[in-house]
């Protein structure tokens, strides 16, 4: 009769961290006060491209890539479970979901570094440009009197750019209407061509929901600015869009350049 031995147990070896002693020491004595900017300031860079952020987030802070590839993992999980519930900054909600998407528990078995830092710090979260659609310096209500007219800006979320240049091709100062291009690009690519416009005061009304896959829009020209102050709600992203438009001069191409 044979006899049957249980083979023993051998408990597997924990993965070791991808971030060295070198780089918990740069974390420790800068990396954590810096880290939310420097996760703002390479998202705008990278839009979001995981191979851009970790190259981004390696030289402005001296980690290793693999180290570098953690803290861009933990942005990119926050943006994609947790957009809606993190826009507006760190809350029960926003810590809530990190957790339960394991993008924080993921984040120190990838890193080594515990705690993980703050999910809203971690991806530049809903910075406005100047003027937004709420501001106190938008003012002024002339009329736009040069034709074409370009104006270009954007907004970041979770360190993705959605930006935006308008050219007011053409208006009509005694009907108060008027014409514009209108070009999206980032979170969601959207076209707007020789759209018409009326304007009250500073207000500027234009639809732009069929070229624009179901996209609502409000404007105001701040002509003591010269700029356009802009709120956009997209299908394809859950909160508001507001971005401060500045002069763009010489009118050129109406598309955006990648921040």
């Amino acid at each position: 009769m044979a006899l049957l031995l249980a083979a023993p147990f051998i408990a597997a070896a924990p993965r070791p961290s991808a971030c060295t002693a070198t780089d918990m020491a740069i974390y420790q004595t800068k990396g954590e006060g810096s880290f939310a900017k420097v996760l703002q300031t390479c998202g705008k860079q990278c839009v979001g491209g995981p191979a851009c952020l970790t190259s981004c987030i390696s030289k402005a802070e001296g980690y290793s890539d693999p180290c570098s590839s953690c803290f861009g993992d933990l942005a990119k999980c926050t943006k994609t479970y947790c957009l809606l519930q993190c826009h507006n900054g760190n809350s029960p909600a926003c810590s809530s979901c990190v957790t339960e998407n394991q993008c924080d528990a993921d984040f120190v078995t990838c890193s080594g570094i515990t705690p993980a830092p703050p999910a809203s710090g971690a991806v530049g979260l809903s910075e406005l440009d100047p003027v937004d659609a709420q501001a106190s310096n938008c003012t002024g209500a002339a009329v736009p009197t040069t034709f074409p007219q370009c104006y270009k800006g954007g907004h970041a979320v979770f360190g993705l750019m959605e930006n935006f240049v308008i050219t007011v091709k053409a208006f009509n100062a005694s009907t108060n209407t008027g014409t514009l291009d209108m070009i999206a690009t980032g979170l969601s690519a959207e076209q707007c061509y020789d759209k018409s416009f009326t304007k009250s005061g500073q207000d500027i009304t234009v639809d732009i929901s069929k070229c624009a896959s179901g996209a609502t829009a409000t404007a105001k020209f701040c002509s003591d600015q010269n700029a356009i102050a802009l709120s956009v709600t997209l299908s394809k992203v859950p909160i508001p869009l507001m971005a401060g438009l500045a002069t763009n001069t010489p009118c050129t191409s109406a598309v955006v350049e990648e921040a």
